[in-house]
């Protein structure tokens, strides 16, 4: 059928007989049938092509000599192309005449408009794609693998020194030996508003203290005023602020210190104010809120509006005047 030009026959039968074919013979065969389904011109070149890819492999060189016409052959190969489509009679109708439906020109106010609402949707559905779920400001450890980067984060300045052990903010550099006019060379860990306001900081070292030391004393000052997973996500953070010398130092400490920092800080024992009526709630001078005010006569509102509201209140008065 393949010498005869009835290629399309040829594929139906082969598809049909050949089904224990081998899938490697089966695809040559294959190849061949879609090479001589094309004219000569096309079909020669490609033929020779695939006999020069199969030089080491003489059963497939038997099927393609099997496959190709003779030299006689090739001039008389017919080859069965595809009918045309028929045409329709009404193909040569001139196309009607096209509408366009005009509008008013939009104007620049209306096109700038556009463009602020398409790039403001575009930069919600990039920061939902990019930055949903991820912590800008995680407490510790490294970025995780395949999250975005905070580029806005990662564009702020670093931190001048060390926080303030109390508030945590930025100190200036003078806030890292407060007392060196005295020859104290030794870093309270407060800044100025903090020392001002006479809260505790890191005691005062020795005179000849060394860096060990300086780093021991603020580790352990954290260690002892914070309970175990806030000290441990500051030190980390501590770690990650000071140079390879210094993180050397805390990974040290934290290791010989380990019962220390996961050990809860002392409880502080300060006596509560209790106003005479027996309430905490903001305390002076012996009364609280609601007794100040009872005693000014200042109380109104929904609490006066209730028998129990004012029988509380007169109870709260007569403690309150008994106490005094």
């Amino acid at each position: 059928m393949i010498r005869n030009g009835k290629l399309r026959d040829a594929k139906r039968l082969m598809a049909r007989l050949l089904d224990n074919v081998e899938p490697h013979v089966l695809a040559l065969l294959t190849e061949c049938a879609d090479i001589l389904s094309h004219p000569n011109a096309v079909a020669r070149p490609k033929l020779l092509a695939l006999w020069g890819e199969h030089q080491a492999h003489p059963v497939a060189l038997k099927i393609i000599a099997a496959c190709a016409p003779a030299r006689d052959e090739w001039e008389s190969r017919v080859v069965d192309l595809p009918e045309a489509a028929p045409v329709r009679p009404d193909s040569t109708r001139p196309s009607s005449p096209v509408r366009t439906r005009r509008s008013a020109p939009a104007s620049r106010s209306d096109l700038r408009a556009r463009r602020i609402r398409g790039r403001a949707a575009q930069n919600a559905d990039a920061y939902a794609e990019h930055r949903a779920g991820v912590d800008d400001q995680p407490a510790y450890g490294p970025r995780p693998d395949a999250y975005a980067i905070d580029y806005d984060n990662a564009a702020l300045y670093a931190l001048r020194g060390l926080d303030c052990v109390t508030c945590w903010t930025e100190r200036t550099r003078a806030d890292h030996a407060p007392r060196v006019r005295e020859g104290d060379l030794s870093d309270d860990g407060l800044c100025s508003e903090c020392r001002d306001k006479g809260r505790e900081g890191i005691p005062s070292l020795p005179a000849n203290f060394t860096v060990a030391d300086a780093v021991a004393a603020r580790c352990t000052y954290i260690a002892t005023r914070h309970r175990p997973a806030t000290a441990r996500t500051l030190l980390n953070s501590e770690w990650h602020a000071v140079g390879p010398e210094a993180k050397a130092l805390i990974k040290a400490w934290c290791a010989a210190n380990a019962d220390l920092v996961n050990a809860e800080p002392p409880k502080d024992d300060t006596a509560t104010a209790v106003c005479a009526c027996t309430s905490t709630t903001r305390v002076r001078d012996g009364l609280c809120a609601d007794c100040r005010e009872l005693a000014k006569g200042t109380i109104a509102g929904p609490r006066m509006n209730s028998e129990r509201g004012r029988g509380e209140l007169r109870m709260r008065a007569a403690m309150a005047t008994a106490a005094a």
